[in-house]
């Protein structure tokens, strides 16, 4: 499929597009099939991506504030200092994904699945995670506070120095976890392992 950027540049969006850099902000790229694909830099402000097939591709410093990824696949995609402020994210698929140093505050990621994920030092504060699969993920210095994970499955998850304070950890299956030097304040915690 070929668009045209809000650069005026005519890029085609493909498997394993080079579109580096480019301004794709607000544009309808949804059910696109950009597997491996190269978006490192791309300002995707706004942009309507659910349901596209974003496995394998390089979102490096993307800026994805306000966009819609609902059902979107981002397995094994590589997410590093992206800025996700206010992006939607129900239902996305998320495994083995890399995310370090993330900003997914304020994020919807219900139903997400994160199993295997690196979100090492990512900002999840104020997140709804309710139902998502976080077991095996890596959570290492990530800020979890005010999170609602309801019902989120951590097992064997490594959450050392994470903040839980005002989490609500109501049915999370904290099973084999790491919770060394956790922050876990709040009215009501209670943790069962």
């Amino acid at each position: 499929m070929k668009i045209k950027t809000n650069c005026g540049k005519t890029v085609t969006l493909e498997p394993n597009a080079d579109l580096t850099g480019l301004d794709l902000s607000g544009l309808d790229l949804s059910r696109l099939y950009l597997i491996d694909a190269n978006l490192e830099n791309c300002n995707l402000k706004n942009c309507n991506l659910e349901g596209a097939c974003l496995r394998y591709a390089n979102l490096t410093g993307a800026n994805l504030t306000g966009a819609n990824l609902t059902g979107a696949e981002l397995h094994r995609a590589d997410l590093t200092d992206a800025d996700l402020t206010g992006a939607v994210l129900e239902n996305v698929d998320l495994t083995y994904s890399y995310l370090k140093n993330c900003n997914l505050k304020n994020i919807n990621l219900k139903g997400a699945h994160l199993r295997d994920a690196n979100l090492q030092d990512s900002n999840l504060e104020n997140c709804n995670l309710e139902g998502s699969d976080l077991s095996y993920s890596y959570l290492i210095n990530s800020n979890l506070e005010n999170c609602n994970l309801e019902n989120c499955n951590l097992e064997n998850a490594i959450l050392q120095n994470c903040n839980f304070k005002n989490a609500n950890l109501e049915n999370v299956n904290f099973k084999n976890c790491n919770l060394d030097s956790c922050d876990l304040q709040g009215d009501n915690l209670k943790i069962v392992i």
